[in-house]
């Protein structure tokens, strides 16, 4: 089943974009925060499940494009209960998302972006069903968009109706109000407001059951849970049909869920050889 706020009509993002060329072609992996206590139902059912979301009003589940994102509810703890568990799914399954977000909708719903988001006042029709269009118009290119890092010139060789090179988007035709307000907010500094690095993460929803048979690419659990996952692993390995790749992280008796998940990052880039660099 379609999300009704993804697919009932195409976005105004998507009309925007139906006519620039897209120079991205290599679609990246997804990937899911989820905690212990929701593993040992994952592995039972062999799926991911949408649980109600009150952005949507509907029950969704939440992906991250490329990497994982997270933003944790506590800070600093010794309770291991906030210790996350990170799937990583291979690119095929995108086919099962709705839609993508340029940003995080539940930051946007919250207001935490403030008076930045301003333009942005209809921000649940900016989604897309491609999410290379998008690191194409705003990244340039998949390194840059590991990077957080937009791709600021308006060349007309990928930006559309942009006839002079060396433009900003903010010069291309009023025809394109979408793009240039989309950019104007990703340009923004708003770190100052506690905004973390979904300010510029491309969000993944859908409303369908994701089966993880064959569809793992790799799962990363804290070192603070290896007695209790062993039986869970072993179960989740045999009804998977496919090897995958683990990693255990470390964890110390103090620890941030969010620098958690970034080691995690760290070494999902470094396994899978996409290590971006600041001159790409």
């Amino acid at each position: 089943m379609k999300s009704n706020k993804c697919s009932q009509n195409t976005s105004s993002l998507e009309n925007a974009l139906n006519d620039a060329p897209c120079n991205v072609t290599k679609e990246l992996a997804i990937a899911h925060v989820t905690f212990f206590r929701h593993f040992s139902g994952i592995v039972q059912n062999n799926s991911l499940d949408p649980e109600y979301c009150d952005v949507f009003n509907s029950d969704v589940l939440y992906f991250s494009y490329g990497l994982a994102f997270y933003k944790p509810e506590i800070g600093y703890t010794q309770d291991r209960s906030h210790h996350p568990f990170v799937i990583f799914l291979k690119s095929e399954s995108n086919a099962l998302i709705d839609c993508y977000y340029p940003y995080d909708t539940g930051a946007m719903n919250g207001k935490r972006y403030g008076p930045s988001a301003k333009d942005l006042s209809r921000y649940l029709d900016y989604n897309v069903k491609d999410p290379k269009k998008l690191v194409s118009m705003f990244y340039g290119s998949n390194n840059n968009y590991i990077l957080g890092k937009l791709s600021v010139k308006c060349p007309d060789n990928h930006r559309p109706r942009c006839t002079e090179k060396g433009k900003t988007l903010e010069d291309c035709p009023s025809n394109h109000q979408t793009i240039r307000a989309l950019f104007k907010f990703l340009d923004q500094d708003i770190t100052k407001l506690g905004v973390d690095q979904r300010h510029r993460t491309i969000e993944c929803i859908t409303e369908n059951k994701v089966k993880l048979k064959r569809s793992i690419l790799m799962l990363a659990y804290p070192m603070s849970y290896t007695s209790e996952i062993v039986e869970l692993l072993d179960e989740l390995l045999e009804q998977s049909g496919d090897d995958f790749e683990i990693y255990e992280y470390s964890t110390q008796e103090i620890d941030h869920p969010g620098s958690m998940v970034d080691r995690v990052n760290s070494e999902y880039l470094k396994r899978y050889e996409v290590i971006p660099t600041n001159n790409n």
